[in-house]
């Protein structure tokens, strides 16, 4: 616990405590990187009067791979009625999470302390790319698996075994949060700052390419209930997760 007391309050003594000078509108410039739960990245930062400060960057999280086994119908007809034997197929899942950022952090007291931040994050909507690494039964190749969407109805089919898919949420998240420390002191050559909040990415779904009955291919949303639980309840479970937690670390260089 008192290591706990000696490293937040050594962290204040950093971040903290009154500037030396008054900052105007983009009179500094600050550049830094980033690391945490939105990856490594790179940032900039300029004051915009006392209390107000904007930042910009690009940060991208390491792609981490996660391999499981399914037990899938023999034939794509039986998804639905769940008769007839089924077989082992190895899917393997990898993040593919990078956002660029713009925010406004807002100081309503000491401008080098506490603050509120809010903004946009925006990268690709596939967070996660999904591939079976097995090949599927050959029947997926013809009937492939039906999805039903109020506009059409299409046919999701495998090409020689195999089916691309992903898990998709908006391009464009929202963000707030809180933070300590400012990324722009013009009396320090080097600012350590600190970020928490969420990021608003929205309901997740599984997209995979499918066939319409009139039309070019795209990619269709494949609800749980087209899986009727041969998912084991994860995408259920993933629908659930709307918002990116943000936990990140700064260091910022003062160019000028």
């Amino acid at each position: 616990m008192k290591r706990l007391v000696l490293i937040f309050t050594l962290f204040c003594l950093m971040t903290g405590g009154a500037m030396a000078q008054e900052v105007g509108f983009f009179d500094h410039l600050a550049a830094g990187v980033t690391f945490g739960t939105a990856g490594v990245g790179v940032e900039l930062a300029a004051p915009m009067g006392s209390h107000f400060q904007l930042r910009a960057g690009y940060a991208m999280v390491p792609p981490v791979s996660y391999n499981r086994t399914f037990s899938v119908p023999e034939h794509p007809g039986n998804v639905v009625t769940g008769s007839g034997a089924n077989v082992d197929v190895d899917v393997k899942a990898t993040s593919n999470i990078s956002n660029a950022e713009l925010l406004v952090d807002f100081f309503p007291g000491d401008p080098g302390f506490f603050r509120l931040t809010a903004g946009a994050l925006y990268g690709p909507g596939n967070i996660v790319k999904v591939k079976n690494t097995t090949p599927l039964p050959s029947d997926y190749n013809t009937t492939g698996l039906g999805v039903d969407t109020a506009d059409n109805n299409y046919t999701v089919r495998a090409q020689n075994g195999y089916c691309d898919a992903y898990v998709g949420v908006n391009s464009i998240k929202p963000y707030v949060g809180i933070g300590f420390g400012s990324a722009v002191r013009p009396d320090r050559k080097f600012n350590i700052t600190f970020d928490l909040g969420v990021a608003y990415w929205g309901k997740p779904g599984l997209y995979a390419l499918g066939e319409p009955l009139i039309g070019d291919w795209e990619y269709v949303q494949v609800t749980p209930e087209s899986l009727s639980g041969h998912d084991d309840g994860l995408l259920s479970k993933a629908e659930k997760v709307v918002v990116y937690p943000m936990m990140n670390l700064h260091l910022f260089f003062n160019l000028f």
